[in-house]
C-alpha cells in the first residue's frame, strides 16, 4: 500500500501522461488562463542570467502593434543563459505578434536610445530584424491554432 502523499504525485504523473505531456516540460507552469491555445517561446542567445526575459504579446490589430498599451499582455521569466524557454495561455486560436527582449537590469522596460534603438538584446517572432523602422505586424505575425504552438527567436544586441 502506497502512502497519500505517493498516491497524489502518482495521479499527477499519470494525469501528464494522459494529456500527452510527459517528462519536466510538462511540469512547467504557463502565464496566463488555460485556454486550449498554449505557446512555448524559446529565447535564443540570453547572454547571462542578469535579470529577466519578457515577452510582449500583440493580438490581431495591426494599430494597436507596438503602440503603447498596445499588448494583450507582458510575461516575463527569469533569464538564463543560452536560451530561455517562456510558456503562455492566448485566449484564442488566431494571429499574434511577439516582441521579445532581455530586461537585463530587471526595470520593467525595453531600454533604448535616442532613436528608439534597444539598449538591451531583443527580438521580434518570426526573427525580423528591423531596418530603418520597427518592423510591421504584417512581418512578425504568426497564427496560433488549437493545442500548442513551438517558437523561437534569437535575442540581437546592440
Amino acid at each position: 500500500m502506497i502512502g497519500l502523499r505517493a498516491a497524489r504525485a502518482l495521479a499527477l504523473a499519470v494525469g501528464f501522461l494522459a494529456a500527452g505531456m510527459a517528462g519536466p516540460a510538462a511540469a512547467q507552469s504557463c502565464h496566463g488562463l488555460p485556454s486550449g491555445v498554449r505557446v512555448s517561446l524559446t529565447i535564443q542567445n540570453v547572454r547571462s542570467s542578469a535579470g529577466q526575459v519578457a515577452a510582449v504579446v500583440f493580438g490581431d490589430d495591426p494599430k494597436r502593434y507596438l503602440k503603447p498599451h498596445g499588448e494583450l499582455e507582458t510575461i516575463h521569466d527569469p533569464a538564463n543563459p543560452g536560451a530561455t524557454t517562456v510558456c503562455f495561455w492566448l485566449p484564442k486560436a488566431g494571429d499574434y505578434a511577439l516582441f521579445v527582449y532581455h530586461d537585463a537590469n530587471g526595470n520593467n522596460d525595453i531600454d533604448t536610445g535616442l532613436l528608439g534603438i534597444p539598449k538591451e538584446g531583443y527580438a521580434f517572432s518570426n526573427n525580423v530584424r528591423p531596418k530603418l523602422s520597427a518592423p510591421s505586424f504584417k512581418s512578425t505575425h504568426f497564427t496560433a491554432g488549437p493545442g500548442e504552438t513551438d517558437l523561437t527567436v534569437k535575442l540581437h544586441y546592440p
